[in-house]
């Protein structure tokens, strides 16, 4: 999931499914990070999930700047309605 790059060319609907899986994971490192301040001698490579953490926080920034464009341009698209009332 943090190998894949953002795109303008999903829908808003695919965007919100990549952002809440991101946040699942975002939630599991940050659990992750407690349990290493807690129990140090088990939990031991807080290093790489402070890497992981601001990788994941970085594409989230990505992917919600993604889910800007895609909602302006579905805002501009005119559905059925907007057509019928014309």
């Amino acid at each position: 999931m943090l190998g894949a790059e953002p795109s303008v060319y999903n829908s808003s609907d695919q965007i919100l499914e990549i952002l809440t899986e991101l946040e699942k994971n975002h939630k599991v490192v940050l659990v992750f990070m407690w349990l290493s301040q807690r129990w140090p001698t088990i939990f031991v490579d807080k290093e790489s999930a402070s890497e992981i953490k601001t990788l994941i926080e970085k594409r989230i920034d990505e992917e919600l700047g993604c889910l800007r464009i895609v909602a302006k341009a579905e805002a501009k698209k005119p559905t059925k309605k907007r057509k019928m009332a014309r």
